[in-house]
């Protein structure tokens, strides 16, 4: 079973607003980062696997999309925004 540790996330969380950290759900398109600036991506699995994780909704996600999205790995880490895919 799980268990929440309510003192520690209250902890977390007065730490995560102390240090002004937002998190955001949005498209590839859609980001805007800043130097400094930690991006997490979790794009669907590239078609080619033995799994259907590549459709997440009705437009997909195809090989433009992977390479839209390596381009922009590769231009968000060459103006320091740290990445992690």
């Amino acid at each position: 079973s799980l268990s929440l540790d309510s003192v520690m996330l209250n902890k977390i969380r007065n730490f995560l607003i102390a240090s002004d950290i937002t998190f955001k759900c949005a498209p590839y398109t859609d980001m805007r980062p800043s130097e400094n600036d930690f991006v997490y991506m979790d794009p669907p699995y590239h078609k080619d696997q033995p799994v259907t994780w590549h459709k997440y909704d009705a437009i997909g996600f195809d090989e433009n999309d992977h390479v839209a999205l390596q381009n922009l790995f590769r231009i968000l880490t060459k103006h320091k925004v740290h990445v992690l895919m």
